[in-house]
C-alpha cells in the first residue's frame, strides 16, 4: 500500500475514524456501567451480575454508541475505499467532502447505510469485550489476583482476544457493506 499509494493512504479515514472513536467508545464504554446497573436492578455488596446481563449491557451500549456514530463510520469507510482508484478519479478530497456529497446525494438518511450490520458488528463486539473483561476482571479477584495494573492488562488482553474472535465474521460483513455504491447488491 505504501510503495502504490504512499505514506499518508496508511492515514486514510483518520478525520472520520477520530470522529467515530470519540462519539463511539465515549458512549458505548461511558454507559457499559449504568446501564449494565439498570438491567442488574439493585445487588448486595460482593454480588456479580451474571455474564447474561454484561452480555446484555454490552450490546446495549454498543447499538447506542454506533447508532450515533454511523454517519462517521461511513465516511471513514468510503474514503479508506477508495484508495485503490487513482487520486483524479477519488469521488472524495476529504471527510468534509464526503459528508457533504453523501447528504446532497441521499439526504439524512445516506449517513445511516449499513446502519444493520453495523450495529450487529458493534454490539457483538462490544459485548464481547466489555463482558469479557468484566468477567475477567471477576475471575482474577476470585482467584485472588490483587487490584492493578497486572490485573487490568492481563483482563484487557484476554478481552480484546474475544472481542476479534467473536467479531471478525461481522466486521467483514459491515465493511462490504458500507464501501460498496448506493443502490448495488
Amino acid at each position: 500500500m505504501v510503495g502504490e499509494e504512499g505514506f499518508r493512504s496508511l492515514y486514510s479515514g483518520l478525520t472520520p475514524g477520530l470522529q467515530r472513536q470519540f462519539v463511539n467508545a465515549g458512549l458505548r464504554i461511558g454507559l457499559y456501567v449504568p446501564i449494565r446497573n439498570l438491567i442488574c436492578g439493585p445487588m448486595e455488596p460482593g454480588q456479580n451480575p451474571s455474564i447474561l446481563q454484561k452480555i446484555a449491557a454490552g450490546m446495549a451500549t454498543g447499538a447506542i454508541g454506533i447508532t450515533v456514530a454511523n454517519p462517521t463510520e461511513l465516511v471513514k469507510i468510503r474514503l479508506q475505499g477508495q484508495g485503490r482508484l487513482p487520486p483524479a478519479e477519488r469521488p472524495y478530497s476529504s471527510s468534509t467532502d464526503c459528508y457533504r456529497k453523501t447528504y446532497a446525494k441521499d439526504g439524512i438518511k445516506g449517513f445511516w447505510v449499513g446502519w444493520g450490520p453495523n450495529v450487529c458488528r458493534n454490539a457483538t463486539i462490544n459485548a464481547a469485550e466489555l463482558a469479557a473483561y468484566d468477567q475477567f476482571k471477576q475471575l482474577a479477584v476470585s482467584w485472588g489476583m490483587r487490584e492493578g495494573l497486572p490485573m487490568h492488562i492481563s483482563c484487557a488482553f484476554g478481552a480484546g482476544f474475544v472481542a476479534v474472535m467473536v467479531g471478525s465474521p461481522v466486521d467483514v460483513i459491515k465493511s462490504r457493506i458500507m464501501n460498496r455504491e448506493p443502490g448495488s447488491k
